[in-house]
């Protein structure tokens, strides 16, 4: 038994079919089931192979659709149908040994009882006795074999005595689709469906639909780019060849086709993410230590990342306003990182490109005994890094023409502008301090819902833990963006850090804490996560537990508190 609905579209508007090669289904496409209205739906067809497939080419309730430029090729039962109020325009398709071309429930060749020359609704009918539907139809072209299988097409009007039976059948009531002479005609509102008196919406001369000035191919075009392109490239790796004598006029399931079939064995690399997909990646390397600690006033070692495969270029986050800055060497693709730290620094680097899965990379700089940046501290300086950022999501337009702002020994000449499309959005984890930077005095900027404007350019602002947005509250322009974590890591500074100290560092499981008076240990991860904690007077920490990754210790003793940083093996 043929299967029922290779392409089915029910409640769902606006959507083209286009390209599909329809192997001896059974029945191709039902549009519509229960919508129950006739206004708002919208749906094409076009350049579609109905290779030797039965009926239902589409076969059509409520819809509005536009059938023109398919290829119906040895169709045994039906082409297209119309039921409850549809309206099809059926144009510039080829019909070889298409059956009925085109059908309206309960009238014309839907019902045709042949052995009584009179139409039937009582006994006969293919749509299951729903109201009718309307069909214009435009230059069509029909090369069949009225042998082979008993085409008949009755057009509204025509005069042709097989249509018109004195007492029997008229083809001004018993019609199976309305045919004009140019393509802008409009069917008259007196034609309608002999069930339902339902009539056609001229849905294709509505200058606001993009059928009215379509270019539509003629079919004998159509018909060789549809063999040419529907289906999978060049007939795909499955062949098949119709034997059209039998085939034509035969509904059965074809069992040497139904084998091929059901023996076949792809050739496919991937459809949509297989694991075997051949993907494009980019890539960035190095070979320097990405997390170093040097004391103060000591440059650390450059750090030289180099970024390849499909990556085209790719964006340093983190680096703090002075002291330890990036080189970007376009033509070489590599990014320095180098200088003087003045506090401790954690920063990420990515790829991008138009293919391929961006690369990452992230790193520390820890100044020993200096005070420690709260993790997960975010700035983004557009300047150095265009709309490039993992942790702000920036949407908006750049520019360069807006002016230039110095603001912490750094001049910035690129701004993003505060348009109605421009968002930045991003999430913090804790209690966080935003400061914007303007080349506006007073630059506004709507955060969270609410408007707020800078001072002297610089607007900062203390937000809870959460999603956060930043809009267009008026025209501005935005050089620079910080958000700071207000818990802090770092040591007090009145306490001498050499005072105590952390070892084995490197450490695989037993960290030892040399240090009198301890009153807390707490150990975070690179996020500002807290992962461990000790109580007081600990000697050690049990870290197995523990990944392998870069962590700081934070210290507190009667005398204050100290960060180190932390490798864990």
């Amino acid at each position: 038994i043929k299967g029922d609905g290779a392409m089915d579209n029910k409640g769902s508007t606006y959507i083209t079919f286009a390209y599909n090669h329809f192997w001896d289904s059974g029945k191709s496409s039902l549009l519509g089931l229960s919508e129950g209205t006739t206004t708002g739906l919208y749906i094409t067809y076009h350049h579609n192979w109905f290779d030797h497939s039965d009926s239902r080419h589409p076969r059509v309730r409520f819809y509005s659709a536009h059938i023109y430029n398919n290829y119906f090729d040895g169709n045994s039962k039906y082409g297209s149908g119309a039921t409850l109020g549809s309206s099809l325009f059926v144009e510039s398709n080829y019909y070889r040994n298409s059956k009925h071309p085109m059908m309206i429930s309960l009238q014309g060749t839907d019902v045709w009882d042949e052995a009584n020359q009179k139409n039937n609704p009582g006994t006969l009918g293919t749509f299951s006795g729903e109201a009718g539907g309307s069909i214009k139809a435009f230059n069509n072209t029909f090369d069949a074999d009225i042998a082979t299988n008993n085409m008949r097409f009755v057009a509204y009007g025509d005069t042709n005595p097989l249509y018109n039976v004195s007492g029997k059948i008229s083809s001004t009531t018993d019609f199976d689709a309305y045919v004009v002479t140019n393509r802008g005609d409009q069917v008259p509102a007196t034609v309608k469906s002999f069930s339902g008196a339902n009539t056609y919406n001229n849905f294709d001369t509505n200058a606001s639909l993009y059928v009215k000035n379509l270019v539509v191919e003629q079919p004998a075009t159509a018909k060789a780019k549809v063999i040419q392109y529907a289906g999978r490239i060049s007939g795909g790796d499955l062949k098949w060849t119709f034997n059209n004598g039998i085939d034509d006029a035969s509904a059965l399931v074809i069992t040497a086709l139904k084998n091929a079939l059901t023996n076949y064995t792809s050739t496919l690399v991937a459809v949509q993410g297989e694991t075997t997909a051949v993907v494009s990646s980019q890539t960035l390397s190095t070979d320097t230590d990405n997390n170093q600690t040097v004391t103060a006033n000591t440059a650390i070692e450059p750090m030289i990342f180099t970024w390849g495969g499909d990556a085209t270029n790719a964006t340093v986050t983190g680096l703090p306003s002075n002291g330890i800055i990036f080189t970007k060497d376009t033509p070489n693709k590599t990014i320095t990182i180098s200088g003087t730290p003045t506090a401790n620094v954690s920063y990420s680097i990515a790829t991008s490109g138009a293919t391929g899965t961006p690369a990452t990379a992230t790193g520390t700089v820890t100044l020993e005994g200096a005070a420690t940046t709260p993790p997960g501290d975010q700035i983004h300086n557009f300047t150095t890094s265009g709309k490039d950022n993992t942790f702000y999501t920036i949407i908006g337009n750049l520019a360069t023409n807006k002016g230039t702002v110095t603001y912490k020994d750094l001049t910035l000449t690129q701004c993003l502008k505060m348009e109605t499309a421009t968002t930045i959005t991003y999430t913090t984890t804790q209690t966080s301090t935003l400061t914007l930077v303007f080349v506006e005095a007073a630059g506004t900027a709507k955060i969270d819902g609410t408007n707020y404007t800078a001072t002297g350019g610089v607007l900062t602002l203390t937000l809870d833990a959460g999603n956060h947005t930043i809009a267009k509250k008026d025209t501005a322009n935005l050089f620079y963006i910080k958000t700071a974590y207000s818990g802090n890591l770092g040591l007090n500074p009145k306490f001498a850090a050499s005072s105590l100290a952390i070892y084995p560092n490197p450490v695989s499981n037993q960290l030892f804490i040399s240090a009198e008076n301890v009153q807390k240990i707490e150990i975070y991860n690179m996020l500002g996560t807290l992962v461990k904690t000790a109580i007081k007077d600990t000697e050690s920490i049990d870290l197995t537990n523990l990944s392998s990754g870069n962590y700081l210790v934070k210290i507190t003793t009667d005398q204050g508190s100290v960060t180190k940083k932390l490798i864990k093996k």
